[in-house]
């Protein structure tokens, strides 16, 4: 007899017993034999994934299975919605319970998620969005962690060449940091990225990624100067375009917030970045007056064409600039 019919037999003897004592049982069993009979490979895959999802948390997992369960995860996206749930669930345990993910295999992991961030149907889109979150700020903050350890191994650094053409050795969460950030840098500049193999990424999902790093470990990146160098060789002319091209409420809105936080948080350490976009935000906030426009004229520059600045622009311009 094969494990699923095992099971169909089971649950019909369950629900049987429990007819009369116990009618919330039984409803659970007929429940479970309806949708068996109904789908019993995605039945199946579901109560798979889940199970594997519990043995992860409990650390019953052997850390060597972690390439083979990520790539069990890939063959299983194109399943419904409840078994691309459990997907990034079982991601979002991997990542955080095993800290050997590193690499190409935390890649390949965070891949999967951007992917199903990318799906039509809500709650799958906007789950693997909060699951996404959660792991990036969980790869970060692993290099806090890295380097509270007086202890680190020189077999474990690996030697990265930035982007200026120097070389640095890094640990294996602080080279994790630096690709994820540099990636996210890449592909909200529609480059192609390095460790994601990712096609293409909203630039303002990018962003809003790129911002919540940014508020919460603007201390880590300056104590380390590879990630400075990402913000000066990849960030400030990302935001600094998007601020330039036609403006678009949302990516300018998302850019502007970035914006913010260079100023307030790596004045010091970007003097001339910051230079240069505070003389563009003065110019943003006093475009009208140089043009000596009206009120009126003021009133329909909401709309204006490429070269103008609508006047929501300004606002925001000016909301920076009063800190």
């Amino acid at each position: 007899m094969s494990s699923l019919a095992f099971l169909v037999t089971e649950l019909q003897s369950l629900a049987s017993e429990t007819r009369r004592k116990h009618p919330d049982v039984r409803e659970a069993a007929e429940k479970s034999l309806a949708i068996l009979r109904a789908s019993p490979e995605q039945a199946t895959a579901s109560l798979a994934s889940g199970s594997l999802q519990r043995l992860i948390a409990l650390k019953a997992v052997p850390q060597s299975a972690a390439p083979l369960i990520v790539g069990t995860m890939s063959d299983c996206m194109s399943q419904g919605v409840d078994i691309q749930l459990r997907i990034l669930q079982t991601l979002l345990s991997l990542i955080t319970n095993f800290p050997s993910v590193h690499g190409e295999l935390l890649g390949d992991a965070l891949l999967l998620c951007f992917r199903l961030q990318e799906s039509r149907i809500a709650v799958v889109s906007s789950t693997a969005a909060a699951t996404l979150r959660q792991l990036v700020m969980f790869v970060v903050d692993k290099v806090v962690d890295e380097d509270r350890r007086e202890d680190s191994r020189p077999e474990l650094l690996s030697e990265k060449v930035l982007p200026n053409g120097t070389h640095i050795s890094l640990g294996p969460s602080a080279l994790d940091a630096y690709a994820v950030f540099e990636d996210l840098c890449l592909l909200a500049n529609a480059e192609k990225p390095n460790l994601l193999k990712l096609e293409f990424l909203r630039k303002t999902f990018a962003l809003e990624l790129i911002e919540s790093v940014l508020t919460n470990y603007h201390d880590l990146f300056r104590k380390h100067p590879e990630l400075l160098l990402l913000l000066q060789h990849h960030l400030c002319p990302l935001v600094l375009k998007a601020l330039s091209d036609r403006p678009n409420f949302p990516l300018t809105l998302r850019s502007t917030r970035v914006v913010f936080l260079l100023l307030k948080q790596f004045s010091g350490e970007l003097k001339t970045e910051s230079e240069v976009f505070l003389m563009l935000l003065i110019k943003i906030i006093g475009a009208d007056t140089e043009m000596g426009s009206t009120p009126a004229q003021s009133t329909e520059s909401f709309h204006l064409p490429h070269g103008s600045r609508p006047q929501w622009m300004r606002v925001l311009a000016m909301e920076i600039m009063r800190g």
